[in-house]
């Protein structure tokens, strides 16, 4: 009985790191492309809650945030702080994210920086945008012009 109270305190007193938390401050040291890979496991695994707004794990959230970092961090600091200002904005860093204010699917905007199908180029896969946040970091660096055209994200022109 006595150990088994010790016990109880020292998982009170020193609580186990769970692997995410652990993992998660270790995200900037991963290679992007294993990064990238954590990032669609955490997809498939149910990541991803719902559809709504930021509705993902913490964990998810990071991993996002990390690649979003990397895929703009040569395109110069007022591109990446926009890409991720962007990001929170539309979807929370949340992949999976979708404004279902429209009932048509092609009116419904979708992944993290909530593309249109009706508005976007063609070439753009949606279920891979939404399942592979590398993909969708990717995308919108290309439908941004590398971080020099955020029009279609808001209504100003920063020459």
């Amino acid at each position: 009985m006595k150990f088994i109270v010790i016990a109880m305190l020292a998982l009170v007193m020193f609580p186990v790191a769970s692997a995410h938390s652990l993992a998660s401050s270790r995200l900037d040291k991963l290679p992007t492309k294993k990064l990238a890979k954590e990032a669609k496991k955490v997809v498939r695994n149910g990541g991803t809650y719902s559809v709504r707004h930021g509705d993902c794990k913490p964990y998810l959230k990071k991993v996002v945030y990390e690649l979003v970092e990397r895929g703009f961090s040569g395109h110069g600091s007022y591109a990446l702080s926009q890409a991720k200002y962007i990001v929170d904005r539309e979807s929370g860093f949340c992949p999976g994210a979708v404004n279902t204010r429209y009932s048509s699917w092609d009116q419904q905007a979708k992944g993290i920086a909530q593309w249109v199908p009706a508005t976007q180029p063609g070439w753009i896969d949606y279920k891979r945008l939404m399942s592979d946040p590398w993909y969708a970091v990717r995308v919108f660096v290309v439908t941004s012009n590398g971080g020099k055209d955020f029009g279609p994200w808001c209504s100003c022109f920063v020459g």
